[in-house]
């Protein structure tokens, strides 16, 4: 058998011999393109190569992620056993080359996303328990959200993971109005609370009383001014006829207004009267927030006074 140089000689010629009746066994046809050979060089005369393989049948979008996982976990194997660099290639593998990493490239984005709304949120509101709360909101809206795209047959793909991170930033502007209205209640507010909620000489710093504020001060604004406007503008997905936008985007985003209205209006409030930090006092001219309730027709929000018919409204 020709060895070293000699077999470089005749790989050269056998690689340039066209597949024909004189040479059937010619190497031009299919592996002209196939070897990077060096004859001169003394330290790696063939530093690259290609050959090929075939998959089985793939019908399913499942399918070609787990072929392509399997050609790279055969590469690997090849690369560890040899000492040699193997990697695969196909057309398709282009496509879904992203599954490889999806998972764990949205556990980074998500999780730095979850830590800056905790940072930024504890910072702007100067309580670390308050941040707390409101960053386990967001968390529980993203849960929430995974799960119904689970259930709405909605794929982790580079499409959702965009849209997932979108949520976050929204899921933060349905607690950051509640959470802020916790903080710095309105004293108008608070000295209207129910008896039941207020502790006694503590007026200004009762959980249950300055939730109950805040619901009362930015509750309607929530509901009405981002869900409702929110949820008008996703509906319009619902009749487009291309499959992306109804799957990746009107699902994901209904599901966000949805869950995020829901967590934000009721979980929010009572996680805050019972883990909420302090708050603080806030200042407003006297009778500013009844008269700002009085005009938005929201009198019976206000409990009446001592002695004050409760029919004269």
């Amino acid at each position: 058998m020709p060895e070293n140089e000699e077999f470089l000689h005749y790989l050269v010629k056998w690689l340039s011999s066209p597949t024909n009746e004189d040479c059937p066994f010619g190497g031009a046809a299919p592996y002209s393109n196939a070897l990077v050979v060096h004859p001169n060089s003394t330290h790696n005369p063939i530093p690259a190569s290609h050959f090929r393989t075939s998959h089985t049948p793939l019908r399913s979008q499942s399918d070609f992620i787990q072929a392509y996982a399997s050609a790279r976990r055969i590469a690997s194997e090849v690369s560890e056993k040899e000492g040699i660099d193997v990697f695969p290639y196909s057309k398709f593998y282009i496509f879904f080359d992203q599954y490889a990493s999806i998972v764990s490239l949205a556990g980074t984005l998500l999780g730095s996303a979850v830590a800056i709304i905790f940072f930024l949120s504890s910072l702007l509101l100067g309580s670390l328990a308050t941040g707390l709360v409101v960053t386990l909101t967001v968390i529980m809206t993203l849960v929430a959200i995974l799960g119904t795209m689970a259930l709405a047959h909605v794929s982790l793909n580079a499409i959702s993971l965009v849209n997932l991170i979108i949520s976050v930033g929204i899921a933060v502007e349905f607690c950051a109005h509640i959470a802020r209205a916790f903080t710095f209640p309105s004293p108008a507010l608070l000295a209207r609370a129910p008896s039941s909620l207020t502790a006694a000489g503590r007026l200004s710093r009762g959980k249950e009383a300055r939730a109950w504020a805040a619901l009362v001060n930015v509750g309607a604004s929530v509901f009405s001014g981002i869900t409702v406007t929110k949820f008008l503008g996703v509906a319009v997905l619902a009749f487009t006829r291309s499959k992306i936008f109804e799957i990746y985007y009107f699902r994901v985003w209904l599901a966000l207004v949805v869950w995020a209205a829901l967590h934000a209006l009721v979980f929010l409030p009572v996680a805050l009267s019972l883990l909420g930090g302090e708050g603080y006092a806030a200042t407003e001219p006297e009778g500013e927030i009844e008269s700002d309730l009085n005009r938005r027709r929201y009198r019976a929000l206000l409990p009446a006074d001592d002695g004050e018919d409760s029919d004269d409204y």
